[in-house]
């Protein structure tokens, strides 16, 4: 493993108000909803690396940064990585937040997972993990949208509707920890079945090789509301190229993010979190971003258009 695993930065951000469960009045101080952990070595030879977008509150996020990688620790001792890892930590942590948790707030978990070679990625929401393979942009998840038709059909056999493309025109993902508003249809201490649910939080996970590896970026979506796949990746492997600093790369994308955008019209607030994961030294990941993209496109490659229809931005 190399030294410089990862770097996070997080900022509160003033940009467009959008509709939420708790939405914040112009030029109110909304507090800090994000939370990320980061553990170099969560068993000896893993690595775990997380961040939750916290929404109506920050406790959820809170909660289940401080519980869920105990729980993935615990599951660890008892059976192989690739079934520790899947869902069932997460679904323990919206237990226990439906008992400790007295609020109305909610979470995504986008998680990084990695031992030896292979990488796993657990997705909750609209957080986002994407790699750079060979200068390729690979998704690691899929945004949880309430009009995807997957996501769609659950909703409406759950008995919520979408509107404005939100669950019951106020949350706009339609999978989370916490937000128990909208899982009211079964017993709190029970959350199942969880594919009944309006909202789950069932992840989906992806698992995939480090083969050509150069960096991960894990983040809220206060970053790729902003910005596209393509455009962070090719953002942060140009800096990497001239050899600028891992920190530094994460403050200037976190800066680009922030910035105010000329459609702007409404002020309102919203956390950006970003975290760059690199699998090996600095050193080396400054060589392979000089190169010149790998002619050989790797099974995960997306474009952005492709993604956004994964994701049910193109559906009607």
């Amino acid at each position: 493993m190399g030294q410089d695993w990862s770097l996070t930065s997080s900022k509160k951000a003033l940009r467009d108000s959008r509709p939420s469960p708790v939405l914040p009045k112009a030029g109110d101080q909304v507090e800090m909803e994000d939370r990320h952990i980061t553990l170099m070595s969560l068993t000896p030879g893993v690595f775990l690396s997380a961040v939750f977008d916290g929404h109506g509150g920050a406790k959820t996020a809170e909660f289940a940064a401080n519980h869920t990688h105990q729980m993935i620790k615990e599951k660890l001792k008892r059976t192989e990585l690739k079934w520790a890892f899947p869902f069932d930590p997460e679904i323990k942590t919206d237990r226990l937040i439906s008992q400790k948790v007295e609020e109305c707030s909610g979470s995504t978990a986008c998680a990084i997972l990695i031992d030896s070679d292979q990488i796993y990625c657990s997705n909750i929401g609209d957080s986002r993990a994407i790699a750079s393979i060979g200068g390729h942009v690979c998704p690691l998840s899929f945004d949880h949208k309430p009009n995807r038709r997957d996501e769609l059909k659950r909703i409406e056999s759950g008995g919520g509707w979408v509107e404005f493309n939100r669950v019951n025109g106020a949350l706009a993902m339609s999978r989370a920890l916490g937000d128990f508003f909208f899982k009211q249809n079964i017993d709190r201490q029970e959350l199942s079945p969880l594919h009944k649910q309006i909202v789950t939080a069932i992840p989906d996970v992806i698992i995939c090789k480090q083969k050509e590896l150069e960096f991960l970026v894990l983040a809220c979506d206060g970053v790729f509301d902003m910005m596209t796949n393509t455009e962070v990746i090719k953002f942060v492997r140009n800096k990497l190229a001239q050899k600028i600093h891992p920190k530094e790369i994460c403050q200037r994308l976190l800066e680009v993010c922030i910035a105010e955008q000329p459609s702007t019209s409404l002020p309102g607030c919203d956390n950006v979190t970003v975290t760059i994961i690199f699998p090996t030294d600095i050193a080396s990941i400054y060589k392979k971003c000089a190169k010149p993209k790998n002619s050989k496109k790797p099974a995960l490659a997306m474009s952005d258009s492709d993604y956004a229809a994964a994701c049910g931005e193109n559906s009607s």
